[in-house]
This record gives structure tokens, C-alpha cells and sequence, in this order.
């Protein structure tokens, strides 16, 4: 690399890395967001990242990076100095057990590793939370390779995974110095076409139909799960209450009559979040999650000591779909219909 410096040109020296050096260079904020911005180009740049861990611990080992985006998108990073063929192989390897086993360990409960993240609720927009649970439970996780040098290895390996959906990414460090300057030049291999690939695989990876989550739903083999869902999606499509089944993510969310959520349930694990944060909600939506906060604890399926003005947005309740009684799962359904009725009959005033 050639630099001007005081009206002269003069060659910068390429500095050799070890594995410490990738992994502490990628872990800076101000160069990963600057990364961000490379696998993403198409979209708004990315202002801040939430949160950035290095030697996360999970079943498997500890993964040498662990980040979140405000859009609740996780990055799980495996940082290396390239060595030679054997080198890759382990790294690819390592990376891929890693993602394995943070997904084993949180897939059905997303917010276990929110928690140990130390992100707090409030932290992520809405949508962002969605995400990041969404990720969690399907195991959607972004994956950097780290290196110090890409070379057709590199690129064949990750073209490979990429071509049969997996969103991986290698990642190119050099370092430069000529006298007290020093230079970082990154790049990003696979993250060309980018918009593309999210253009046209977005139904496939990221769109639910109605039709993909009653078959999730039929592949539960959890019977009182399944018959517990079939119910609640049976009242939906009879419209005896409001919601809606799919989207972004497989879960089934209850509204109330003006379409504000009140509860989304993952059929995979029978959890269930409400949604009673009023932190910056006014009118009807304000006194719509009071009702509901007050009809939950009555139920006993919230902390008795949470308080909405504690919670962003929503909070998962005590029980799953599944550990509820008969008479608490009744209770439940009533609580949605009533608070429905209750709208509907302010509206006929």
C-alpha cells in the first residue's frame, strides 16, 4: 500500500497478525459497526451496536465474539489468523459447533440469553426484540470468519455454505504502518449481492403463511400443546377473537378489536409474551394493557411485584401454553374475549 504523507509518497508495511490480534481488533464498536455496514450497504447505516462480548462461554466452548445490532440481529464471530488449510478447517468447524450450541442452549428461551447478554428489554425497539427471538428460536444467527488473510479456501467455503443458506461471512483484516500511521483496510467476502439474496430469499427464511405454522403446529408432539394452539387458532379464524397466525416469525399474536398486540405465543416451546409495557403509550393503548396487566396478575401468570411502567413492551408470562391448568388455560381465553367485548361495546357508545 502506497500513502501520501507531507507531499510525498511513501509505502506502508503490511503487519503480520496473530489470533489475538483479529479477535481484539474486531471487538472495537466503531470498526464492527463500520463491518456492519459492509454485509449491509443496502439498508440504513447502522448507528450503534447494543452490545459486543468476546470469549462468550456456551456448551460447546467460548465463542471469540458475540454482538447485537439495534435491530436485534446477532453475530456470532470466530476470529483467527490464517494459517493454512488445517487452520480453516478447525475455524469453520469450531464456528459452526459454537452456533450449535448458543441455539441448543436458548432456543426456547430467548430471552435466558438476552438476559446473560445484559441487554435490557428497553434497549431494542420492539421490532428488534421480535427479531432477536426470532433468531434465537430458529437458530438464525449471522456468522463471521475473522482472518487476517481471505484466500480461495476461504471463498469456496463460504460460498458453499452461502449457496445452501447459511448467512456466513469471512471477514478480511489488514493492518498497514508507515511511521507513526497506522492504516486498517477491511473487506467483506459474501456480502456481494446482499440485497439480493435477502430480496429473494425473504419468503422462504423469513415469511410465515398461515398454512407453514398450522403444520408446525400439526408436528408439535406435545399433545396438550398442540391442542391448546389448534384452539387458540380455531378462535381466530372463527373470529371469535383477533389476531393473527405467521409473519416475520411462526407465532400466533391475539389483538385487541383495533389491532394492538396484547399477546404473541411461540408454538414451538408454548411460551407466551404480553404485551403491558406503557412506557410512551397513550389513550386506548395505555388503558388496553392496564386491563391486561390486571387481568394477568388476577390470573397469577405475571411477578406480582412487575409493574408496567417497569416493562418497554412486553414481559413473558409465569407459565407456558402447556403448563397452564385447564381451568387457567379457560380463564385465559376468557380474559381475551372479554377484553374484546369490552372495546366493542365502548365503540357501540
Amino acid at each position: 500500500m502506497i500513502i501520501s504523507e507531507d507531499g510525498g509518497l511513501r509505502e506502508a508495511e503490511l503487519v503480520e497478525l496473530n489470533d489475538e490480534d483479529v479477535k481484539n481488533l474486531l471487538a472495537e464498536p466503531m470498526l464492527f459497526t463500520h463491518i456492519l455496514q459492509l454485509i449491509s450497504p443496502y439498508e440504513e447505516p447502522v448507528s450503534n451496536l447494543v452490545t459486543i462480548k468476546t470469549e462468550f462461554g456456551v456448551p460447546a466452548g467460548s465463542i471469540d465474539i458475540i454482538a447485537i445490532d439495534i435491530y436485534g440481529r446477532i453475530y456470532v464471530i470466530e476470529a483467527k489468523s490464517n494459517r493454512g488449510r488445517e487452520s480453516i478447517r478447525k475455524m469453520v468447524g469450531q464456528v459452526l459447533h459454537y452456533v450449535a450450541s448458543l441455539w441448543s442452549e436458548y432456543k426456547d428461551s430467548p430471552d435466558d440469553l438476552l438476559s446473560r447478554l445484559e441487554i435490557k428489554g428497553s434497549s431494542l425497539e420492539e421490532y428488534a426484540l421480535n427479531e432477536f427471538r426470532r433468531m434465537v428460536s430458529e437458530g438464525d444467527f449471522k456468522i463471521l470468519l475473522a482472518l487476517d488473510r481471505i484466500n480461495d479456501d476461504v471463498k469456496s467455503i463460504v460460498g458453499y455454505l452461502r449457496s445452501k443458506g447459511l448467512d456466513i461471512y469471512a471477514v478480511e483484516l489488514k493492518v498497514y504502518i508507515a511511521g507513526n500511521v497506522k492504516i486498517l483496510s477491511p473487506y467483506v467476502f459474501g456480502a456481494e449481492g446482499e440485497y439480493y439474496r435477502a430480496r429473494t430469499s425473504a419468503v422462504k427464511r423469513r415469511r410465515y403463511t398461515e398454512r407453514d405454522v398450522k403444520q408446525i403446529v400439526e408436528n408439535i408432539e406435545n399433545e396438550l400443546l398442540k391442542k391448546r394452539l389448534l384452539t387458540i387458532i380455531d378462535l381466530i379464524l372463527k373470529n371469535e377473537i383477533n389476531g393473527d397466525i405467521g409473519g416475520y416469525s411462526p407465532n400466533i399474536r391475539i389483538r385487541d378489536s383495533e389491532g394492538n398486540l396484547l399477546l404473541s405465543i411461540y408454538p414451538e416451546s408454548g411460551s407466551i409474551d404480553a404485551y403491558i409495557g406503557i412506557e410512551n403509550k397513550e389513550g386506548h393503548v395505555k388503558d388496553v394493557r392496564l386491563h391486561l396487566y390486571n387481568e394477568l396478575r388476577k390470573l397469577g401468570l405475571i411477578d406480582p411485584n412487575l409493574k408496567p411502567e417497569d416493562v418497554r413492551e412486553q414481559r413473558g408470562l409465569l407459565k407456558k401454553l402447556d403448563e397452564l391448568s385447564e381451568e387457567e388455560f379457560k380463564e385465559l381465553l376468557n380474559m381475551i374475549i372479554n377484553i374484546l367485548n369490552k372495546k366493542n361495546e365502548e365503540l357501540d357508545k
